[in-house]
């Protein structure tokens, strides 16, 4: 059984040959088929026999533990983040009752199960909650590779790089920046050269986050050089948004433009529109900086109308509220303040973590600009009282 690749991506393979599955799921149809060949012994003996695959899909064992795994990571995938942590916590509890001799695999995933828990939590924002199940992950993975099991050895790195990711998120950085030197060092001993540009990148981010950048454009040029050989464009489109965000923190504005129109193409073209926006955005963002308004404002809008489509409100407020800063710099107050109040209702479903009075007081700015003092003065209010909310 190949159980290697991603975070566990593989586990949904199975050592039993394909008629296996396909008898499961479909007695029926078997039994009809010997029924009619007019071989009772023969078709008792089939009954009997599907009933008793059944019964190992239906009891806990690894076919069983497989598929459930299998639904977390698609629920992960598309989003369903609380339901694939209660579904997480579920399927521990049941690895645990059931004890890691279950069956022969029951060690490998019962460590498994604690790895996508802490990747569970982590993405739910529970950062702290994840660290100790991926640090019990991580001890068991590496108990199991002690005793010879490969599998195992490279599920270690991925529970390594995964709290890195935590620790990231907490703002631990140099202990973040320890865990993935020793995920990049195992996954250069294992030869797997995906994971190694995912940790690799992971640490430019950390080394951007601590304002190293030269460090940081090194780690992300080297993994994203790694992603292309491998033929992994979204992956490459990523490493260029991150590298033009280094040249964008050191004033290199012209280097940061062309690094994020890299990143643009690829994800034009592969059709990715949620990064196509946030590369839009951040494009839009920075020509403001550079005091081209038109170029920005343009920008900035298409970003609005694509998380618009694909219904991501924050990220909508965001881009319009940008884009009103850009039409007041270019006097177009009327637009400007038809952006804003749509900024603001984007916002209201996520209370502060939108920071609303941060609107309310751009449009106090831009009632000023516009010659309506009573208009500021409402503005200004309803700023200060969302403020003194947010304080509690």
């Amino acid at each position: 059984m190949t159980r290697k690749g991603g975070l566990c991506k593989n586990l949904t393979c199975t050592n039993r040959p394909l008629f296996y599955v396909r008898f499961v799921q479909s007695p029926a149809r078997v039994e009809r088929l010997i029924a009619n060949l007019g071989h009772p012994r023969a078709l008792a003996q089939v009954t009997a026999a599907r009933a008793r695959l059944q019964e190992q899909v239906t009891a806990w064992s690894h076919a069983r533990f497989t598929a459930e795994f299998t639904s977390i990571e698609r629920m992960l995938g598309r989003g369903q983040l609380h339901e694939a942590l209660a579904a997480a916590d579920h399927l521990l509890a049941k690895c645990q009752e059931g004890g890691a001799n279950a069956f022969a695999q029951a060690a490998f995933d019962l460590a498994t199960a604690q790895l996508i828990l802490g990747q569970a939590r982590s993405m739910t924002g529970k950062a702290e909650a994840a660290l100790p199940v991926l640090a019990e992950a991580q001890r068991q993975l590496q108990a199991l590779a002690d005793m010879g099991d490969s599998d195992a050895e490279s599920m270690v790195a991925v529970a390594i790089g995964e709290r890195g990711k935590c620790l990231t998120g907490l703002g631990r950085l140099d202990e973040a920046a320890m865990v993935y030197e020793e995920a990049i060092k195992r996954f250069e001993r294992l030869a797997n050269q995906r994971s190694l540009a995912v940790c690799i990148g992971q640490l430019g981010t950390v080394r951007l986050l601590q304002w190293r950048h030269a460090e940081a454009l090194q780690l992300l040029a080297a993994a994203k050089e790694i992603s292309e050989s491998l033929g992994e464009l979204g992956s490459v489109a990523s490493y260029w948004h991150q590298i033009a965000v280094v040249y964008r923190q050191t004033k290199q504005f012209e280097q940061a433009e062309c690094a994020y129109q890299q990143s643009l193409a690829i994800e034009v073209q592969q059709n990715i529109p949620a990064e196509e926006a946030v590369t839009l955005a951040e494009l839009g963002s920075l020509y403001g900086m550079m005091r081209r308004w038109e170029e920005g404002a343009a920008f900035l809008r298409q970003a609005a109308d694509i998380f618009a489509r694909l219904r991501i409100q924050m990220r909508e407020g965001d881009a319009r509220c940008t884009l009103a800063m850009a039409l007041v710099a270019l006097r177009r107050y009327d637009e400007a303040r038809t952006e804003l109040l749509r900024a603001i209702e984007c916002g209201k479903p996520y209370g502060h973590a939108a920071k609303p009075w941060t609107m309310w007081e751009i449009l106090q700015a831009l009632e000023q600009a516009a010659g309506h003092p009573q208009a500021a003065a409402k503005a200004r209010q309803k700023a200060l009282e969302d403020y003194l909310v947010q304080l509690g």
